[in-house]
């Protein structure tokens, strides 16, 4: 059936506008088929203008974003402004208002990060504490890439791609994994610490019951209870 629908648009010199992708995952439609069907149907079924003026809420970099889903599955609720009078605690609250907020993701200056003092030109001027992972770059600038580009190359994303919080928080716990590799340069701990208040922050945005965590990774299995996540360092 397929391949003769696949001739008629062909015969028809469209073979372009129908597409058939099969993700052998039963019925359902997981990240990479939203992916090529909205894609495809901006390409053929959305208006030219409406496509160049898609809405983007937030543009943020991954870690920014997980780092406050970590700290959801901490128990943190609000948020209180810093010092350096960066965006975080009215970012927080917009996505814990819009669970749907369409998000871009960025590897550069984002909307945390653009009210914030160190943000000097296009880059970061501030330094991170190297004391407790030394093989780490002492510029957050460089720190923060380097996380940013792990977490792309983990989830199969790149820099400007598009989509609900949400979407991103199902993506994330589909293909995550153990974190240790994205963090290595941090103690095991830490990062376990870290990987379980990720999964009950994902849990917690995505509406599910409090044991609904997905699968428990290693990491997460065996950290302790009680310890706090370092976010935003």
């Amino acid at each position: 059936m397929r391949t003769k629908i696949m001739d008629v648009y062909d015969l028809l010199k469209a073979g372009d506008r129908f597409a058939f992708y099969v993700h052998a995952q039963g019925h359902s439609a997981n990240h990479e088929s939203r992916r090529l069907m909205y894609g495809w149907m901006d390409k053929w079924l959305k208006p030219m203008e409406a496509t160049a003026t898609r809405l983007v809420n937030l543009r943020i970099k991954p870690h920014h974003f997980l780092d406050i889903i970590a700290d959801f599955g901490a128990g943190s609720r609000s948020f209180k402004p810093h010092a350096y009078g960066h965006a975080v605690h009215t970012v927080a609250e917009r996505l814990l208002a819009n669970r749907n907020i369409e998000i871009e993701l960025v590897l550069g200056i984002d909307d945390i990060c653009r009210p914030c003092k160190h943000h000097v030109g296009d880059t970061c001027d501030d330094t991170i504490d190297t004391s407790f992972r030394p093989e780490a770059p002492p510029s957050k600038e460089e720190w923060n890439k380097r996380i940013d580009r792990r977490w792309f190359e983990r989830l199969g994303l790149k820099e400007g791609d598009r989509m609900t919080a949400s979407e991103f928080c199902r993506i994330v716990r589909e293909k995550m994994g153990g974190i240790y590799e994205i963090y290595r340069e941090i103690p095991r701990q830490m990062t376990a610490d870290r990987e379980r208040n990720l999964l009950k922050g994902i849990a917690f945005y995505l509406n599910e019951p409090a044991g609904a965590l997905g699968p428990l990774t290693a990491s997460a299995a065996c950290s302790r209870a009680g310890s706090a996540t370092p976010s935003f360092s």
